[in-house]
């Protein structure tokens, strides 16, 4: 059967990659604790100092990792909190329970999540096959490497597409919670609003200003200001400077341009013009109407390339929808059927663990195959009807 040919050739090249990362070496590598989880450290600490009333040391880069350090024994690398502080309303909690627990948790929870996404957009028909392979994903083992929590965006992108009509509170809800990563917020909003579907937006807004006034009570104003003075202003240095360190999964057309030695104007005029093409084609496929399957595939594709700074480990925002896509379409291969043969979806399925190693060789194919694939999906009319 195609998809579990799919299916081993994406735990075949994510085993190669996870090799990378030392697995085996909890005292000095990258992972501590558990072989897996990398990222999770700076949700964890990031908790634990605002439960401890020391976000100061969110700007403190030197100060940041020395707490780090000095909380699990050796330095795991240089890490530092960037994301908005009404995410520490979650973390915060989360830190009461031990490293180890708390990982575990995080990632059933997200797994949980594409489990969910996937059974939304699945009938009855492979529905277990489905499973398994949205779990074993490339792109889901990614996210659990580092400990990231795309499997939530996933089921939040999904909602808001498929029920900002008839449920906008939920899907008003879902995008607010979003904001979390607010560039991804922003561009599914966008889609929202040129497709003619904005009636969640209002309770978007409002659920984001309670979330933003609610961490501001619990935690004080200064984390916010820090936020907007000094992390957003270095998150975008790093990425115009594109320091290989920190930027090493980075899966953008902007990335691209930036390792192929591209001027800085090349890149840029890349990359807008690759996001307008990807706002674009979602908006286009939701007008259209139909498959919620394409229309759950299209948006957070075009998401994820809309944006001059995205990681391998997002995208697991589309991986329910491709794994379903794929299985559908796996008839399509038996037959021969190459006009209908999504390869690039299958390119994009299998990229997630290969970001890293693909910039390193000067070889930035993720989003040529993910714009392969947001082509093809957002053009084809021919897939319509029930799901897998």
């Amino acid at each position: 059967m195609f998809s579990w040919k799919v299916l081993s050739a994406g735990i075949f090249i994510f085993a190669g990659c996870y090799i990378g990362y030392h697995p085996w070496d909890l005292q000095s590598g990258p992972l501590v604790v558990l072989p897996f989880g990398c990222d999770f450290i700076n949700f964890w600490m990031a908790g634990r100092l605002a439960r401890l009333h020391q976000t100061f040391l969110f700007t403190d880069l030197g100060g940041y990792n020395a707490a780090i350090t000095a909380y699990f024994g050796h330095p795991p690398g240089d890490l530092l909190f960037s994301y908005p502080p009404h995410l520490l309303l979650i973390l915060a909690p989360l830190s009461l329970l031990p490293y180890g627990l708390a990982l575990c948790v995080w990632t059933g929870v997200n797994m949980s999540a594409l489990v969910l996404a996937t059974r939304r957009l699945a009938a009855t028909t492979h529905r277990m096959t489905l499973l398994v392979c949205v779990c074993l994903s490339p792109a889901a083992l990614t996210m659990a490497l580092y400990g990231q929590f795309g499997g939530l965006l996933a089921l939040a992108a999904l909602v808001v597409v498929l029920d900002s009509e008839q449920r906008p509170w939920i899907a008003g809800l879902s995008l607010a919670l979003m904001t979390v990563k607010p560039q991804m917020a922003l561009a599914l909003g966008l889609i929202m609003v040129l497709s003619g579907r904005w009636r969640c937006l209002p309770v978007a807004a409002a659920l984001t200003l309670v979330l933003v006034g609610l961490s501001a009570a619990v935690y004080g104003l200064d984390p916010w200001w820090r936020f907007i003075r000094i992390t957003l202003p270095e998150q975008n240095q790093i990425l115009l400077e594109g320091q290989m360190g920190m930027v090493k999964s980075t899966v953008s057309v902007f990335r691209a341009g930036q390792i192929l030695h591209l001027p800085s104007s090349a890149a840029w005029g890349a990359q807008i013009t690759v996001s307008l093409i990807a706002i674009g084609l979602p908006v286009l496929a939701i007008r259209r109407g139909g498959d919620p399957l394409k229309l759950a595939l299209v948006s957070p594709l075009g998401v994820v390339l809309a944006q001059p700074y995205v990681n391998g480990y997002d995208l697991a925002i589309f991986a329910p929808a491709l794994t379903v896509l794929l299985l559908r379409q796996a008839g399509d291969f038996k037959q021969n059927n190459l006009a209908r043969a999504p390869y690039a979806a299958v390119g994009a399925w299998l990229a997630a663990p290969l970001a890293v190693m693909m910039n390193f060789f000067f070889l930035p194919l993720t989003p040529v195959v993910m714009m392969a694939a947001l082509v093809q999906q957002g053009l084809d009319k021919r897939c319509s009807g029930a799901t897998a």
